[in-house]
């Protein structure tokens, strides 16, 4: 099911491929028949002060002197027996020396590098239609617009003539004609000046080629009026069925981009 947007730009231009009509019938009836022609916990530094704190502190040995005092007691009269004085040497005081106090190094902190989950970027929904497209779409609407009313114009004012043939000698008749082909060759320039985006580039080829024929139907349309001149009149007769041929297939092909899931509604 279409949705809003798609219906306008259909029935737009579907009503301008119907006033197309119009004034091709309405040429029709002033001539004969017309021939149909896109980790490192920071790489843990071991700043591991991996000091090895030893304190070696300093050894003091105290030594004691040893005193040996030897008396000799002499006896006038009989030798006393001098037995060796035992010399008692005192062990030495032995300060024992310290253990070096170890510290544990330090435990290596680990910095644990947080590392941010990216965002998830939206990833764009290709059936949306871009700016630049919406630009388009926009532009294409209002061209169908002059197109349809200049053909509005012309398929009055050449269905007044075809009933009253007098008509095409009135000037309040030729500048209504003449003022609607100016219309269509300001659209036809409006076109040319469109660049289409990559995906409607078929469409506007489609538009291209009918701006080419309704730019003949103007051409031939006011020379052959001016001239009274048969042959111009038929051939504006046939460039307007042809350019009615490239709208019908702009149509389509707006339908098949909505077919396919393009979401022509706007942003």
């Amino acid at each position: 099911m279409k949705n809003r947007r798609v219906r306008k730009i259909i029935i737009g231009v579907a009503v301008f491929f119907s006033l197309c009509c119009v004034g091709f019938i309405a040429i029709a009836l002033l001539l004969p028949d017309p021939e149909p022609g896109e980790a490192t916990a920071v790489s843990v530094e071991e700043r591991s002060e991996l000091a090895e704190i030893v304190d070696d502190d300093p050894v003091e040995e105290d030594v004691l002197e040893e005193e040996n005092e030897t008396e000799n007691n002499l006896v006038a009269e009989e030798p006393v027996e001098t037995s060796a004085p035992s010399t008692n040497t005192p062990e030495p005081t032995v300060t024992s020396t310290p253990e070096p106090t170890v510290t544990n190094p330090p435990k290596a902190t680990e910095t644990q590098v947080v590392t941010e989950t990216p965002v998830p970027t939206d990833t764009p929904d290709s059936n949306v239609l871009t700016v630049e497209e919406e630009a388009y779409i926009d532009a294409i609407l209002d061209i169908a617009s002059v197109y349809g009313e200049a053909l509005n114009i012309l398929g009055v004012q050449l269905s007044a003539a075809g009933a009253d043939v007098s008509l095409m000698f009135d000037d309040d008749w030729k500048i209504e004609v003449v003022t609607a082909l100016a219309f269509l060759l300001f659209a036809g320039d409006e076109v040319r000046s469109l660049e289409a985006p990559e995906r409607f580039e078929t469409l506007h080829e489609h538009w291209l080629n009918a701006a080419e024929h309704y730019d003949l139907v103007a051409e031939l349309l006011a020379e052959g009026i001016d001239e009274f001149d048969t042959d111009k009149i038929n051939r504006a007769n046939e460039e307007m069925s042809a350019g009615q041929e490239d709208i019908s297939l702009a149509i389509d092909e707006i339908e098949r981009l909505s077919d396919e899931g393009v979401d022509f509604s706007s942003p």
